[in-house]
Order: C-alpha cells, then sequence, then structure tokens
C-alpha cells in the first residue's frame, strides 16, 4: 500500500511538472540570420522529407571555452559553402558546449528546420536530421549543458515524428563509391554508424561509446512529454523505467498483471496478462500511470493510452 501511494505522488507531481514546464514544446535556437548576418546567402533549393534517423556528428573543432560560439558556426558554414562547395551549411542543428542550439541548413520556406535534406552524411541523407555537438569528443564528453540540450532537441523530434528511441530501421550505408546495401541503422546514431567501416571517426570515440546511456537519457526525456503512446499489443513488452531511473526491457512473460491509473488516483485498469491486454474505455488523452507487475518485481510509467 505505502508503494502505491509513491506511485500515486509521483503521478501527481510529475503531472504538475509537464502542466509547469511544457515539456513537449520544440527547444528554442537561434535563427540562421542571427548567425549568418554578413555571410553570403545559401543558394539552391530545399527539399523537406520525414525523418527516420537522427545522426549525431562532432565539429571537429578545438574544445574552447568561450561566452560565444557564434563565430565556429559561421566558420564551419563558411567551410562547407566555400571550401566543399556545398550550398549551405550540412546539418540541421548545431550545439554549442554552453547549450545554445543553433538553426543549420536554411530550409527557405520549403520544409521545416527539422526536415530539410542536408549533407552529413556519407552522401546519404535522406530521411536524416543532422546534430552537430561543437567540440572534439575523441577524448573528452560534450558539456553538460550541451547533452543536456542534445537530450531536449532529440526527446522533442522523436515524439514529434514518432520515432523508437532504441530501434532502428534500414537505411542506405555511404559513401556512394562503397556501393554497400542498406542495412539496420539504430534511429539514434552516429555519424560513423552511417558509413563505410573506417571511413570517419565522428562523433569520436569516447563520445560514440556512451551513445546506449544518450538513447536512455533521450527516452527518458521524452518520456515526460505528452505525445508518447502504448498500443495494446506492446503493454507486456514496451521498455520501461524503475524508480531509481535504471532502464529496463521487460520480457513478455517477466510481469504477469497491469495496472493503470488516473491523475486523480482512481484505478482504471486491473487485469492479468493473457492473449492480450484490452485498453477499452481508457481515456486516450489523459496522462495515465502503468504499472507491471511480477512477483516481488514491480515497474512504472506515465504514458498516454492509444486504444
Amino acid at each position: 500500500m505505502k508503494r502505491q501511494s509513491i506511485f500515486i505522488g509521483i503521478l501527481v507531481a510529475l503531472a504538475h511538472y509537464l502542466e509547469a514546464q511544457g515539456v513537449c514544446e520544440e527547444p528554442s535556437s537561434i535563427a540562421q540570420a542571427i548567425w549568418r548576418e554578413g555571410l553570403q546567402t545559401p543558394i539552391g533549393n530545399r527539399l523537406g522529407l520525414p525523418t527516420t534517423h537522427v545522426v549525431i556528428h562532432h565539429s571537429n573543432d578545438p574544445n574552447l571555452v568561450l561566452d560565444d560560439y557564434t563565430p565556429l558556426v559561421r566558420n564551419i558554414y563558411v567551410y562547407h559553402t566555400q571550401n566543399n562547395g556545398w550550398d549551405d551549411i550540412g546539418y540541421n542543428y548545431l550545439i554549442d558546449p554552453n547549450g545554445l542550439i543553433y538553426k543549420g541548413r536554411d530550409p527557405q520556406g520549403n520544409a521545416s528546420q527539422d526536415e530539410v535534406e542536408g549533407a552529413h552524411m556519407c552522401n546519404k541523407n535522406e530521411n536524416t536530421m543532422g546534430v552537430c555537438m561543437i567540440g572534439t569528443f575523441i577524448n573528452v564528453l560534450p558539456t553538460r549543458a550541451a547533452l543536456k540540450a542534445l537530450y531536449t532537441l532529440v526527446g522533442w523530434k522523436i515524439r514529434k515524428d514518432d520515432i523508437s528511441v532504441l530501434g532502428n530501421t534500414p537505411h542506405a550505408i555511404g559513401p556512394t563509391s562503397a556501393n554497400l546495401p542498406p542495412m539496420p541503422l539504430a534511429n539514434i546514431c552516429g555519424h560513423k554508424d552511417g558509413c563505410q567501416s573506417g571511413y570517419t571517426e565522428c562523433p569520436g570515440d569516447l563520445f560514440h561509446s556512451t551513445f546506449d546511456e544518450l538513447r536512455d537519457s533521450v527516452s527518458l526525456y521524452s518520456s515526460k512529454c505528452g505525445v508518447s503512446f502504448v498500443e495494446t499489443q506492446e503493454l507486456d513488452q514496451f521498455k520501461l523505467f524503475s524508480l531509481g531511473g535504471q532502464t529496463q526491457v521487460i520480457p513478455p512473460k517477466t510481469y504477469h498483471e497491469i495496472k493503470i491509473y488516473n491523475l486523480r488516483g482512481q484505478l482504471l485498469l486491473n487485469q492479468n496478462f493473457g492473449d492480450e491486454v484490452s485498453t477499452q474505455g481508457l481515456p486516450s488523452h489523459e496522462l495515465l500511470l502503468v504499472i507491471l507487475k511480477g512477483g516481488d518485481k514491480e515497474l512504472f510509467r506515465f504514458k498516454f493510452i492509444n486504444p
């Protein structure tokens, strides 16, 4: 009974948090017109495509401590357009060590910022959103402020487009000259994951080694966002978070009972797992607490139910 009270208390607290924070909104970012002022206008037409993959990069710049990283963003733009001969900067977004997010490739009114096709993954850019972390992360990690901005940006994006944080989707592997077949690629991946082996070390070995934790952090952030859904067939196997914040995969038969509460602590569903768990009659636009039980195990997650 005490543990149930803890769950309900957390549920109510999270409801107040969501109402106060508005965590589903796109994070603020610095527009191209601000950081690109005085530079050559990008050329070419823009194409918008639905996103299947968020691709994370590092800029390979020195890890400087600055109050303003705008000059580095401008340098990247100049390098991409003048040295590389590209139409525009390659990434959809850039994040500096202070945690500021910059809008990258200019959609020019033809696409949304997160869906404009860029030039950042081995000439295989279709259906990707590129995010560049400013710095070099071979032996060091991005700052906490930068990582927080990354979780916020990617968490918003994956919920907006219903992208599975921990899933993978087939995607072409570059460069074109390698003539490689499409293969499963993590939906949140590093630049080098989408390229021929040895083609690049981006986004840096140390940073890349933490991507499992990065995906968990994005998932934890986005689980507080009010566009998360559970389909009926997922209820016995979706990913959950324990009270300690540790991510655990729930095998289908490990948990034998499901309970669902609303924000007022009312029990809406108490059912043992059978062939399926019915969500008929549950509210479809209300934050609910889903609890799975099995023996002495009890895990929960806050979800919106999609009957």
